[in-house]
């Protein structure tokens, strides 16, 4: 009882922000050490840095974020999260996730052929969509958050497939992040995405305990359902999430037929 009683205490003396999605308000919710990472399931990867990062939880939409590292500059993040140490957060990034998704995407987009123009937003490197090009896909990556390079210059016209896998979560402005993606889709365009959702969790009453809360990984910007049909609203878009991790935006000129079809498939696998 006195642990809640301080709790509630600690909680009052930090003040609501607005929501970065719906702009409600959003007490503080938890500190969590910015070591904290998703690979932490048996044992900590990384020591504690001391370092608390503060995460706010929207009232009304369920928006989870931290105000802090999403007003970090560039060179913050890359030297305190994607680091030479990030893959420890994260071992699947380089490949394995690349590759399962480029031999998962053409199962759930049978219609996606040479015709048609895909990219993959917050590509990385391109492996995934140079294993696409290698089966006939028209594909090319864009990385706005890359280390420099071609993958970080916008490419030009519309694409009528985007995908952005383990996107979201990172940034550090969900409109922004939204602005981009609508500027690169074509009218009857398709966007693929994801990021788990925490519906199920109840965050605020459980805290941050979730594994996806994780900020050593640069897991900033955590959305519930709500958030995300909140987010594609206020651009034009409509969101289906196929899963609580796989997601699709659409427009009202998206044909049915690709976002019915996309998922059946995904929702048999």
């Amino acid at each position: 009882m006195l642990i809640n009683v301080l709790r509630n205490v600690f909680h009052r003396r930090k003040r609501p922000l607005p929501c970065p999605v719906c702009g409600s308000a959003s007490p503080f919710l938890e500190s969590l050490d910015l070591n904290k990472s998703c690979a932490d399931a048996t044992q900590p990867v990384f020591p504690r840095s001391g370092h608390a990062v503060d995460y706010h939880l929207c009232a009304n939409c369920g928006f989870c974020f931290a105000p802090e590292i999403m007003q970090w500059t560039e060179h913050d993040l890359r030297t305190r999260i994607y680091n030479d140490d990030y893959i420890r957060a994260d071992p699947d990034y380089v490949e394995k996730r690349p590759d399962d998704y480029a031999a998962m995407l053409p199962k759930i987009f049978p219609w996606a052929d040479s015709c048609l123009r895909h990219l993959d937003f917050g590509g990385g490197d391109g492996r995934m969509s140079r294993r696409l090009c290698e089966i006939g896909w028209n594909s090319q990556a864009y990385d706005p958050f890359g280390a420099g390079g071609r993958l970080t210059e916008a490419p030009v016209g519309l694409f009528d497939l985007i995908t952005a896998i383990e996107v979201f979560e990172h940034s550090q402005d969900p409109h922004q992040t939204m602005a981009e993606l609508v500027s690169l889709l074509a009218p009857d365009g398709l966007i693929f995405f994801s990021t788990c959702v925490s519906d199920g969790e109840n965050l605020a009453t459980n805290g941050l305990k979730w594994w996806y809360a994780s900020p050593r990984n640069g897991h900033i910007s955590l959305y519930t359902r709500d958030a995300l049909k909140v987010l594609g609203r206020q651009h034009g878009l409509f969101c289906t999430s196929l899963s609580d991790y796989s997601h699709l935006y659409s427009t009202p000129k998206t044909p049915q037929a690709r976002t019915k079809l996309s998922a059946i498939t995904h929702s048999n696998r």
